[in-house]
């Protein structure tokens, strides 16, 4: 009986931990210059999933970057307006320690944020404290898996999953656009 039960939960779990490798996008174009892109001022749409894929939440974020050291360390203020009228802001420190490779950190990231850049993609993977409201847990560690995806010099699309012990809790999508592509 209880192999009944392991083994699905095993496949299961297996079937989570399974992930795109970056490398997969090293051709792929246009390139994705990471300090290039955020540099300056972005604004974004975006959608919060639940499991089932129904849409739990609308946002809109404006997002302020600067990169500094040769654009090996940057900072991005992220101004969030919620569907529910809320607003909320994150700030994220960004340091560029090989060439493909970034970290970063804010306030609600556990640790660090490690990414990583291949072609037209970013990918970043980062343990993050999700603050549940309405729910008798307050707040939640999730682990996210977090794509970016370069479309062109003005659009870069991202779909992050966050999921708790390999199970899927939702996704997060968004669109970004650049506001001034002078810079």
């Amino acid at each position: 009986m209880m192999k009944k039960i392991l083994i699905p939960l095993l496949v299961l779990f297996l079937a989570n931990c399974s992930s795109v490798d970056p490398s997969a996008y090293k051709d792929k174009e246009p390139k994705l210059v990471l300090e290039k892109y955020f540099e300056g001022v972005t604004s974004g749409w975006g959608l919060v999933l639940d499991r089932n894929e129904e849409v739990i939440k609308r946002f809109i974020v404006k997002i302020d970057g600067t990169f500094t050291d040769n654009g090996t360390k940057g900072k991005l203020v992220e101004d969030f307006v919620w569907s529910d009228g809320k607003t909320e802001r994150r700030v994220w420190f960004l340091e560029k320690k090989k060439d493909k490779n970034w970290t970063g950190k804010a306030d609600d990231v556990i640790g660090s944020a490690e990414g990583v850049v291949s072609g037209n993609s970013l990918n970043w993977k980062y343990a993050y404290n999700l603050v549940l409201e309405d729910s008798v847990i307050e707040n939640l560690v999730v682990t996210f898996n977090d794509w970016m995806f370069l479309i062109n010099d003005n659009v870069l699309m991202n779909r992050a999953t966050f999921s708790k012990f390999g199970i899927n809790l939702g996704t997060v999508i968004i669109t970004f656009k650049k506001d001034d592509l002078d810079k």
